[in-house]
């Protein structure tokens, strides 16, 4: 069966978009303490919080268990904690204490410290790698998993000096008693979705099949320094040309079927006009379904000189689903897009089907930067209104957990 591809003033039709996108200030989160003396003491900053695969890492509360980290001579350049370049000592959380073995002691110099978490990630191909030339840089090649449920939140840490104005940079014991104060954040962005019934009462529930982003760089090489520079000093990692598709069936939604209510509609969950979650990331009890994929830039496909204007001919093979720019319907853009398979109803009453020649094709112009969280909200406004579909973005800082000391 051939796929619709649908006009942009057609697409609006169906859905309205918006997004908003939140980051991470970096600001440093509340540590644990361990013992002082001449060990060298590990300490992640954030709570004890332990991490279900998918969770979102938000101020205050880590939720990871393991990290790799190394550190190398700020004098020599030498290699002092680590069993080799590739393969960094793994720090550990057990029994409410950051630990790692053998104990290794502090020399003389200064020290430069560089983490990854978590310690071990499918995504992560081969070993990072650190080396030093004044400052460590740590790197690492990264192949996004297209399952979700299997992809991680990356992080990295370095740590800052004891100054009146911290620093990152090498650290000496005596600047915090033997601590090395560990300071994680993201490495990648999320991707979050909500769905909004209008109130109009031209859709009262609808069921969604499928959420697909397609043509997203998948693979490249992510570099983090001790003196806390990502990508190069960018927030944006120029994704390696290798193209996936990430999608979300229904089974994979926090939940996939919402109504407005009434004598037809059996799942009045949901407030008209109100925003719903459709996938989350930062809840121990929820699904983890947030999509964390590479900072990028992405160009989406161009199906018409004008899309928000379209030819007649150009509407003609797009609503017929017979030929996409002279290309079989079947064959997906090959530009960005977001992809929406759903149900809609009102009052009982079908107004669009799931079926794959019902799908519809967004083109996705997106500017992800790391350590932000983009939601995107689809509104599901029935066939009433025929007008372009418009895009607003805000940012505001990622989830703050709050900062807690606890004593081990």
């Amino acid at each position: 069966m051939k796929t619709k591809f649908i006009v942009m003033a057609a697409f609006a039709a169906l859905f309205s978009m918006g997004f908003t996108a939140c980051s991470n200030n970096d600001d440093e989160m509340g540590n644990i303490a361990q013992t002082r003396g001449d060990a060298i003491n590990l300490v992640a900053y954030g709570d004890n919080s332990h991490s279900t695969r998918g969770d979102a890492t938000n101020a205050g509360a880590l939720q990871f268990t393991d990290f790799q980290t190394w550190a190398y001579d700020a004098t020599t350049d030498g290699l002092y904690m680590g069993n080799s370049a590739t393969v960094g000592r793994t720090v550990t959380y057990a029994a409410g204490v950051w630990g790692y073995t053998p104990t290794q002691f502090w020399p003389v110099n200064e020290l430069n410290f560089v983490s990854i978490a978590p310690a071990a990630s499918a995504e992560v191909t081969g070993n990072s790698t650190a080396s030093a030339t004044g400052v460590v840089t740590l790197t690492s090649n990264v192949v996004i998993d297209t399952d979700v449920e299997d992809q991680d939140d990356i992080m990295f840490a370095c740590a800052k000096d004891a100054s009146a104005t911290p620093v990152n940079g090498p650290i000496a014991k005596d600047d915090y008693a033997g601590d090395v104060p560990l300071v994680f954040k993201h490495a990648l962005s999320q991707i979050v979705f909500k769905g909004k019934l209008p109130t109009s009462g031209a859709v009262t529930q609808v069921e969604i099949a499928e959420i697909s982003l397609g043509n997203i760089g998948s693979t490249g090489t992510l570099t983090f320094t001790s003196a806390g520079a990502f990508f190069g000093g960018v927030n944006e990692y120029v994704a390696t040309t290798v193209p996936a598709k990430y999608t979300l069936e229904s089974s994979d939604l926090e939940q996939s079927v919402w109504g407005v209510g009434g004598t037809l509609d059996t799942n009045g969950d949901a407030t008209a006009g109100t925003a719903f979650d459709l996938t989350v990331s930062n809840s121990a009890s929820s699904k983890h379904n947030a999509w964390f994929l590479l900072p990028q830039r992405t160009a989406g496909w161009a199906w018409a000189a004008d899309p928000s204007n379209p030819t007649t001919i150009e509407s003609a093979k797009l609503k017929a689903g017979g030929l996409w720019n002279g290309v079989d319907a079947n064959v997906e853009p090959s530009g960005a897009f977001l992809k929406i398979r759903a149900t809609l109803k009102k009052d009982g009453v079908t107004i669009l089907g799931s079926a794959e020649s019902d799908a519809i094709y967004i083109p996705l112009d997106a500017n992800w930067d790391r350590s932000k969280k983009y939601t995107y909200t689809i509104e599901f406004n029935g066939l009433s209104a025929l007008t372009p579909i418009t895009f607003s973005v805000t940012a505001e800082d990622w989830t703050d957990g709050g900062n807690t000391d606890l004593q081990m």
